[in-house]
């Protein structure tokens, strides 16, 4: 491409020059520069996240999907938009990808009865460090390094009979045995039929042996840096996907790997680049080098381990909805690239079906759900909300599909939990006094889960919203506006906020937030009732998830999104996930036991479920058409 017919675009604030290719949108321009923008629609246009001002110069516009009123005032998608001359655009705040990269709150929610430690799950980790005197070799004597270094083995109580080496290791074994006179360390990792030397090293080494536990959420990724002599978690760290900037949602991402190789190779490497990141940063915290870490639990949903292994999900959203495995045998991390050492292995968990992944079955072990009597529900309130029924006797899992709105996506003033997002929200006297509280004491940017959940149920409770999603102008009459046909609640007035508009709830946003919460809510009653029972019947609802940690329970269960059962039966316990990938670390018998969890779950497909549709329509009132399964809230 000739660089004749190529252009100049500059960004500001930053002011920053790039040149762009006739090809290019203005987002890929952004990105040459390290700018990243909403993209929950994987660049289609459908989500018009990505909204620009144009100051200076021409474009070509693929899809011209923005509203009236944002054209107006000089808006364009810039994801849709082709350079035909040299430009100066402006990136709002609201359309940048704030917090990429950034640390995010991880909170340690300590719930009793619900993780369990080694009273229930003996320490038997995946790897071992075994420190061992290798006898030197003599005229007499004369059996080889490896049969001696085995020897020396047998003799350890705690060391396994006779574990394969991997030949890396092998071929450093001679060097090691003779430069430090016999003494060494040998890093063992369990395979479940067979163990594998997959390091050797001097003796006496400062670091005991440790291990990874991941969580790698399509919206979020968590890593726990763990001591597998001791159990204690040193580091616990998380962080946005990187996959985000090709969609907010699984099936958008399938999507785009699906059109190539290399864009499948480009969601791995995104999620690859995450999970990186988290634990070059525990490990430089603790002192630690990769080549210490010999093992890694991986817990994710079916289309999030497909991506991270490299392997094609395309099928898991064309009927019949098959995965390419649900089983994944343990895989070297060196055919990963994974940050650790590469002859080490990544154990990921399995899944149960297209939309019920290793993510679930690792909650269900840390609930201990499994093991209970007495009737459990696990309510994971990610993009899939996914939800588990059951005991001891049997567990029934399905997803109910309640896409991004609660993490921002299709919600005009939607956005994630990050500084200047707003995540408390009281709205009383009929809508007229509003009380908001954001992340970091910022100035607003918009609202993030906990805060939409708060405003919606707010707005109900203070009579400015009615049961079927409608504003009331009487109620609130100077609070609403009809911007392009589609009236909204203004929560704060443009000078009030970073963004160059007011900050306010649309219908349509209110109606998308409706159809989200009726999903999981009908999810979990049609699972109930599908089992012949009642949520009467379920005596704990655990709620995980990075949003159910910050959310208002009983907002949620006002607004018709969890069931209106006691109080004390709502535990939030946080990420479930990564903390069943942890227990697996730490114990063969754990892991073991998440094999069993995942063999006898059985996966309901909601959307094959005729009944399902009229419960999910049901569902489509705040909180519910039938107010007799919310007698608290009719009762307010």
């Amino acid at each position: 491409m000739s660089l004749s017919r190529c252009h100049r675009v500059r960004f500001l604030p930053e002011g920053a020059w790039v040149q762009v290719l006739p090809s290019e949108t203005l987002k890929d321009a952004a990105r040459k520069i390290g700018i990243e923008m909403m993209s929950a629609c994987g660049g289609q246009g459908t989500c018009k996240k990505c909204g620009v001002r144009v100051l200076s110069g021409k474009c070509r516009m693929g899809m011209d999907l923005l509203s009236p009123a944002l054209k107006a005032r000089g808006h364009i998608l810039a994801c849709q938009a082709y350079p035909e001359d040299d430009l100066t655009v402006e990136v709002p705040v609201e359309s940048r990808l704030t917090g990429a990269g950034a640390l995010l709150r991880h909170e340690e929610i300590a719930v009793p009865g619900y993780e369990s430690g080694p009273d229930r799950y003996p320490l038997s980790p995946l790897a071992r460090k075994v420190h061992v005197t290798v006898d030197p070799p003599t005229l007499s004597e004369n059996m080889c390094d490896l049969d001696r270094l085995l020897k020396s083995l047998r003799t350890h109580s705690d060391s396994p009979a006779t574990p394969t080496i991997s030949l890396p290791v092998l071929r450093k074994l001679p060097q090691l045995l003779r430069a430090n006179d016999g003494k060494v360390a040998i890093t063992i990792v369990h395979l479940g039929d067979h163990d594998e030397i997959v390091q050797v090293d001097p003796s006496p080494q400062p670091h005991p042996c440790v291990g990874l536990a991941i969580d790698i959420g399509t919206t979020t990724v968590t890593v726990y840096l763990v001591n597998l002599k001791t159990g204690d978690t040193l580091q616990r760290l998380s962080t946005y996907n990187e996959q985000f900037v090709y969609g907010e949602d699984v099936i958008t991402r399938i999507v785009h790997a699906s059109r190539s190789e290399e864009n499948l190779d480009d969601l791995r490497q995104a999620a690859l680049r995450t999970v990186n990141g988290l634990i070059d940063q525990s490990l430089t915290a603790e002192g630690y080098a990769p080549e210490d870490l010999s093992c890694a639990v991986v817990a994710g949903n079916t289309t999030m381990t497909h991506l991270f292994l490299g392997v094609n999900p395309k099928h898991i959203r064309l009927a019949p909805y098959i995965p390419a495995a649900v089983d994944f045998p343990p895989v070297k991390a060196g055919e990963t690239g994974l940050h650790i050492n590469p002859q080490g292995y990544i154990f990921p968990l399995p899944s149960v079906g297209s939309y019920v992944g290793g993510d679930i079955v690792a909650g269900a072990l840390s609930s201990g759900i499994a093991d209970s009597s007495e009737m459990r529900m696990l309510v994971d309130l990610g993009t899939n909300g996914e939800v588990v029924v059951g005991n001891e006797e049997f567990l029934v899992a399905s997803a109910c599909s309640i896409g991004p709105a609660f993490e921002g996506g299709g919600i005009t003033c939607g956005m994630r939990s990050v500084p200047g997002a707003i995540h408390r929200v009281t709205i009383e006297d009929k809508g007229n006094r509003i009380h908001l509280e954001t992340v970091g004491d910022e100035k607003p940017i918009g609202l993030c889960g906990s805060g939409l959940v708060e405003a919606l149920a707010s707005l109900v409770r203070s009579g400015a919203l009615d049961r079927s999603g409608n504003f009331s102008r009487d109620a609130a009459r100077l609070r609403i506006t009809d911007e392009d046909n589609d009236p909204e609640f203004v929560l704060l007035a443009s000078e009030e906020t970073q963004l160059c508009r007011d900050l306010a709830l649309a219908t349509s946003d209110v109606k998308n937030l409706m159809r989200a919460k009726a999903a999981l809510f009908s999810g979990m009653q049609h699972l109930v009732t599908s089992i012949g029972l009642t949520m009467a019947d379920i005596k704990r609802i655990y709620v995980a998830g990075a949003f159910g940690s910050h959310m208002d329970i009983r907002s949620a269960v006002e607004i018709g999104m969890l069931a209106d059962v006691e109080a004390s039966r709502h535990i939030v316990v946080g990420n479930s996930s990564v903390k069943g990938a942890r227990l697996c670390l730490l114990s063969q018998e754990a892991l073991r036991e998440a094999t069993s969890i995942a063999a006898k779950m059985t996966y309901l497909e909601l959307s094959v479920d005729p009944t399902y549709m009229d419960e999910f329509m049901a569902a489509n009132f705040l909180p519910h058409t039938n107010l007799s399964l919310f007698p608290s809230v009719s009762a307010q």
